[in-house]
């Protein structure tokens, strides 16, 4: 910070009262795998923030303190996806995701209400075949969710979790650490508070950057079968393109139909690990391949291995199935899943009429089950009130940074594209060949430079030009 005439003294007031905060109000921490300075603690806020009465929650604060002595006093605050996901449990991810970032500014990762340390909402589905059932193959145990909901009303107030008041929440950190401004980042899920930070408090974000963007305009659920279809038939396409793709495996779309019918007349066993590390023979039904499919699809790496998988168990065999089921059992094990719900069933489950679901899902692989199912869920389930303009469009001059995969088949680029049209001060930059994961290093180095900048204009983005699709598996010759 550069200090001039009369401001002097005030001025070097205003370097050390970050740290100072920082340091007074978190005590300092260890965390696995991170290196350099870092401090936790917690923040009560009101339940009902409105009435200012009730039930106080705890918020679990993790700041990796920049690695500079005299760090810029704007941090970035990285809120985590899902919705479920605890930010303080990434915090070994995100030391060595934003590298760059930290050596000159704090990273904030606050555990959003309802998930990690603060007051959080879970969830026991039970087995991994009730675990598939739901959230791969779109089949709700009812009493499961019943006694879930009646055990959590208990503890929250569920109409009081969801993004808005997240975002609310995020800014009494900022004020209580001492903090002006700050840059937002967000992934997935995390892309909706990250941006809406920016219309909540305009005043108090010096950037925003967006990856695999999930627009708060639209309900995702909704149309996630129909953007699985849409990344499903890129492959298919790419396979088609690529002449050793093509040879092995000449009608994909064919091959997909086969397991898809031979799983619906016939569910296939699968060896499963459970809960206790014992292996569980796990139903494998038409709708947990296909939900597992959408899944699979999300990962550029993963999307090489499928064509080989489909031909695999077109011939019946299943065992190598395994190996993605876990994936998606390990995957719902991160996430608070009633958080998960009450945001779903709140910012998106009024989309899930009867007609608009058999609508978007006409002729997807995936089809209505999911959507059918989370409807039912949230019949049961509390819903929030939001604000008036909660799914307009953010209208905002703040900087942003947008980075879409161009294989994303869970937030797809015509997301970002409809977020972006309204940000005039925002820039778009397409991932070639990268799904909803991984965040390749050259979109990191990207967002470093823009975060650096506070601004989009005459960004380096050269290094996109050497993204690529991971190549297909094909059978050795």
């Amino acid at each position: 910070m550069r200090c001039r005439t009369l401001a002097t003294f005030l001025c070097g007031l205003a370097a050390v009262a970050q740290p100072s905060a920082l340091r007074d109000r978190l005590k300092p921490c260890q965390l696995p795998n991170v290196p350099g300075e870092a401090f936790c603690g917690t923040l009560e806020v009101w339940e009902n923030r409105t009435a200012k009465a009730g039930r106080k929650i705890p918020l679990n604060i993790v700041v990796l303190a920049a690695l500079d002595p005299q760090p810029e006093p704007d941090p970035l605050f990285a809120f985590a996806g899902g919705p479920g996901q605890a930010a303080g449990d990434g915090a070994a991810g995100d030391a060595q995701r934003f590298a760059a970032i930290r050596g000159k500014r704090d990273i904030v990762l606050i555990d959003q209400r309802g998930t990690g340390r603060s007051n959080p909402l879970p969830c026991d589905l039970g087995s991994p075949q009730q675990i598939m059932d739901a959230f791969a193959g779109g089949s709700f145990h009812m009493d499961v969710v019943k006694r879930c909901l009646e055990k959590l009303q208990a503890k929250a107030d569920l109409r009081y979790y969801t993004t808005p008041l997240a975002v609310d929440d995020a800014d009494e950190v900022r004020a209580w650490l001492g903090y002006d401004k700050v840059n937002t980042y967000g992934g997935s899920y995390g892309t909706r508070p990250a941006l809406l930070y920016a219309r909540q408090y305009p005043d108090r974000v010096r950037s925003v950057t967006l990856r695999a963007v999930s627009a708060h305009t639209d309900s995702l659920v909704l149309h996630m079968a129909k953007d699985s279809q849409t990344a499903w038939d890129r492959l298919v396409a790419d396979c088609a393109k690529d002449s050793a793709c093509a040879a092995a495996f000449p009608d994909l779309n064919a091959d997909l139909a086969a397991v898809l019918a031979r799983l619906e007349k016939e569910p296939a066993k699968v060896p499963l690990k459970g809960p206790q590390g014992n292996a569980e023979p796990l139903l494998v039904t038409r709708d947990i391949l296909a939900g597992s499919l959408r899944r699979a699809l999300g990962d550029s790496g993963n999307q090489a291995q499928i064509p080989a998988m489909m031909q695999v168990f077109r011939a019946g065999n299943f065992d190598s199935f395994a190996r993605m089921l876990q994936q998606n059992v390990n995957l719902v094990g991160s996430l608070t899943l009633g958080l998960n719900i009450s945001i779903t069933c709140s910012e998106d489950g009024d989309a899930l009429t009867p007609e608009a679901i058999a609508r978007e899902t006409k002729g997807t692989f995936q089809g209505p089950a999911m959507a059918a199912s989370l409807r039912e869920v949230c019949a049961v389930w509390p819903k929030a009130a939001l604000p008036a303009r909660y799914h307009q469009p953010v209208k905002s001059d703040v900087p942003v940074l947008l980075l879409s995969g161009t294989l994303d088949p869970q937030t797809p680029v015509h997301w970002a594209r409809k977020v972006a049209s309204t940000l005039p001060n925002s820039r778009l930059v397409l991932l070639e060949g990268i799904a909803h994961g991984p965040f390749p290093r050259c979109a990191q180095d990207i967002m470093a430079r823009f975060v650096a900048a506070g601004s989009a204009r005459d960004l380096d983005t050269a290094c996109t030009a050497g993204l690529r699709r991971p190549p297909f598996a094909v059978p050795e010759k």
